[in-house]
């Protein structure tokens, strides 16, 4: 079942604004559509049930949905958001792996639907999903405050709708989510996100010279810095850190360390396998003038269940023995996970 006039080229190199913009509250009073079977909710579409959702999504059949308008349509820039919010670069990434899909033709302008009755919330910032069957929620859910008994969390990896029909419970805690808001909040959205070469335990800059290296133009002087998160084992011992080292070279050859100003904004949640430790959060930054940084996550003889890092980098390019000024360097990388 395709959706008719609403699957247009989905570009997002202009686009700044969150899924998560909120609206204000809608009347929730359905106007049936020609097709009898699926009906636009307060401006959100309203699918019967799991089994039309997938036919929706596997035959793709042409259907008129009137007035309905779509994430897809709104970032398209065929109409307005209702306010301005800015995407974080990893939610701006999110979104674009979904760009000419059906999905971004389903969800409302904030990104909503109603499948089954209930009311799903995608938010690609956070890359979490909020469901829940109270539709007098939604302006909780455009908030991000996900306390409520009935609100269900999950994270984007997850199997939302087999967890629904199996009478699971949430996979993410609302302990969890204020972190990934929180996180979405204290980074800085225009970072760029550097993904090559990064693996579940560990991601670095080490691909991207742009980000690593920096040459004074005319002559053989360079400043590097080595940023990275990772969590490293050895059996009896497990080490989670976001590290970055600034560094400079006379010859282009050899280095040695040089001060500068280092900024590690990082968000994390773990669950240590010792009980004692349990599960921990944190969302925060560390400024240092020094030229080897190290955010120390977790330190134990025991592993970590699960994990969840982020890292964002701001660098002063040569500190005091760069002159004139220089700049910054500022990118953020793609978490790193164990579940």
């Amino acid at each position: 079942m395709k959706i008719k006039n609403l699957l247009p080229k989905v570009s997002l190199a202009a686009f700044s604004f969150a899924v998560i913009s909120c609206s204000s509250e809608q009347d929730f009073e359905p106007n049936l559509l020609p097709s009898n079977e699926i009906e636009i909710a307060g401006g959100t579409l309203n699918i019967p049930d799991f089994g039309f959702y997938e036919r929706l999504i596997e035959n793709q059949e042409e259907i008129q949905l009137g007035s309905f308008v779509s994430l897809a349509s709104t970032i398209n820039g065929e109409t307005q958001l209702s306010s301005n919010s800015r995407l974080s670069d990893n939610g701006q990434n999110a979104l674009l792996e979904f760009e000419s899909t059906i999905l971004l033709d389903i969800l409302d302008e904030d990104g909503f639907v109603i499948i089954d009755n209930k009311l799903f919330f995608l938010d690609f910032n956070t890359e979490l999903v909020a469901v829940t069957s109270d539709l007098e929620l939604r302006q909780n859910l455009l908030e991000g405050n996900y306390e409520n008994e009935n609100i269900l969390l999950f994270d984007f990896e997850d199997d939302v709708i087999g967890i629904l029909e199996d009478g699971g419970e949430s996979t993410v805690n609302p302990v969890e989510a204020k972190a990934r808001i929180a996180a979405s909040q204290i980074f800085d959205p225009n970072a760029p996100l550097l993904t090559d070469g990064c693996a579940w335990n560990k991601c670095d800059n080490s691909k991207y010279d742009s980000h690593k290296i920096y040459q004074v133009a005319g002559t053989n002087l360079r400043y590097r810095l080595e940023a990275k998160h990772v969590y490293q084992s050895a059996g009896i011992y497990f080490k989670l850190i976001s590290e970055a080292k600034h560094m400079r070279s006379n010859d282009g050859i050899l280095y040695q360390p040089e001060n500068t100003s280092i900024s590690i904004r990082y968000d994390y949640i773990y669950t240590s396998k010792k009980r004692s430790i349990g599960t921990r959060s944190e969302t925060d930054e560390k400024i240092r003038w020094e030229n080897d940084l190290e955010v120390r996550i977790y330190e134990s003889s025991r592993g970590l269940e699960s994990f969840i890092v982020e890292s964002q980098f701001y660098v002063e390019i040569g500190g005091n023995h760069a002159s004139p000024f220089i700049g910054w360097w500022l990118f953020e990388l793609q978490r790193i996970r164990k579940s």
